[in-house]
């Protein structure tokens, strides 16, 4: 599996609950958005924004998002790969440069440039950047709008030779926008370099699955899961039930294309002492006979005490062990089920990128 993570963040206001990190000045935004309804957005506060999104270490690296920039008058936009190199916007020039970098993540020398005038304001564009950090054999390509503006090879090292995450950053401007970002690495059969232009699409409930074991607030138990934005922690089902199971028939995929992958996203918490664990199902019919559906159970998670979310990323079909196609998702039923040995309540949320 290459592809690591997936963000809309449509479907949350706090980007500690989707694992980022050391937060300066970085928040989810519905001021601007290129998919969905919302963005993360990264101010100057006070001279200098930044968040980091851990991830597992790898020798071979690639993130791709868009990003919409607000100004650059006197101004550094960052993507870091830890302490490897440096991706920057030149604001008197609006090329992208490549530095490598020191401990505290300061450019220390330039490797690479595009093309003077690339970067464009006020307007969403298409960022990827594979990585294979090395002294002497290195490997460093980004593409800005599906076009390889710099390719690299050689010394594409700073003070390490793996990256274990990312790091976002604003310098001296007012804000910029990110959206639609995917990480990945090139460890896998599949997937292994950036996708190209792709969307992170955030599909709510909109209806009752085959399977209604929790117990809702009020309502139908998918009405009180399908918020959009702002988890509504007033409304949730609960169940005390070891076993129990909650499906929902979901929102379809908008347009035409490739799935690349498929997230589950769950967002639970326990209110007792203990321990149990919550895990992601889906439910296919296997085709239009009427044969018995199937159902995927996924690996397990803990639930603790506060609202917190858990993914399951599945780049084929649990199915059919290929591509998901547009139809199979849209056919599909998602939900969760509780795990473990003691009974106490969980509440939980659902979603599928």
């Amino acid at each position: 599996m290459a592809i690591l993570k997936m963000f809309s963040f449509d479907n949350t206001t706090s980007l500690a609950e989707l694992g980022f990190t050391n937060n300066l000045g970085a928040a989810v935004s519905s001021v601007k958005s290129r998919t969905g309804s919302q963005s993360m957005r990264l101010t100057t506060t006070p001279w200098q924004g930044s968040i980091d999104l851990p991830s597992a270490t790898s020798s071979k690296f690639w993130i791709q998002f868009a990003v919409l920039f607000d100004d650059v008058a006197a101004t550094q936009y960052f993507v870091c790969l830890t302490s490897v190199v440096v991706i920057l916007v030149n604001d008197l020039t609006m090329a992208l440069e490549v530095w490598t970098t020191d401990l505290y993540r300061n450019k220390v020398t330039k490797i690479a440039s595009s093309p003077d005038g690339l970067v464009t304001l006020y307007a969403w564009n298409f960022l990827e950047v594979y990585s294979e950090p090395a002294h002497a054999a290195g490997v460093l390509w980004v593409k800005w709008n599906g076009v390889q503006v710099i390719n690299l090879t050689g010394d594409t090292t700073g003070i390490a030779t793996s990256v274990t995450g990312v790091n976002f950053a604003v310098a001296g401007g007012p804000s910029t926008y990110y959206d639609d970002v995917i990480l990945g690495n090139g460890n896998g059969p599949d997937h292994i370099v950036p996708l190209g232009d792709a969307r992170v699409e955030y599909v709510p409930p909109n209806a009752a699955g085959a399977s209604a074991q929790f117990t809702p607030t009020s309502g139908a138990n998918y009405t009180t899961v399908s918020e959009i934005g702002n988890p509504n922690d007033t409304t949730y089902n609960s169940s005390m039930d070891v076993g129990a199971m909650d499906l929902f028939g979901m929102q379809d995929l908008g347009g035409m294309g490739i799935v690349h992958a498929v997230q589950t996203v769950i967002r639970s918490r326990k209110d007792d002492a203990g321990s149990r664990t919550i895990r992601p199902v889906i439910r296919k019919t296997l085709d239009a006979d009427g044969d018995t559906p199937r159902i995927y159970a996924g690996p397990t998670s803990p639930v603790i005490d506060s609202s917190a979310y858990t993914t399951h990323l599945m780049p084929l079909s649990p199915f059919t062990g290929v591509a998901w196609s547009i139809d199979e998702v849209n056919e599909a039923q998602f939900g969760y089920m509780i795990g473990g040995s003691e009974v106490f309540t969980v509440s939980a949320e659902i979603a599928a990128f």
